[in-house]
């Protein structure tokens, strides 16, 4: 199960990071050529702290929060920050 803090109803913000994100994966050939997605559903911008954590979890296969909704034949995390590494000298 995932435990996160979402960002926020920040709607210009949020569409901000939206077109830098798709920008961004609209230039990585595996996403373009390996994938090539007919619809995108808008991301979820989501936080991780100490104690919080990214399990296993199965997605919705039905997308669409607001208008249409449509299938989700591939479903992808991508993380902004490289996860925190935890070794026996940190516990």
């Amino acid at each position: 199960m995932k435990r996160n803090e979402k960002l926020g109803q920040e709607p210009e913000r949020i569409q901000r990071l939206i077109r830098v994100l798709m920008a961004s994966l609209g230039h990585n050939e595996t996403f373009r050529f390996g994938v090539l997605p007919y619809r995108v559903a808008d991301p979820i911008f989501a936080r991780y702290r100490p104690g919080m954590a990214y399990g296993e979890h199965v997605d919705d296969p039905i997308m669409g929060s607001s208008g249409p909704r449509f299938r989700s034949d591939v479903s992808m995390t991508v993380f902004l920050n490289a996860p925190p590494t935890t070794t026996a000298a940190s516990s």
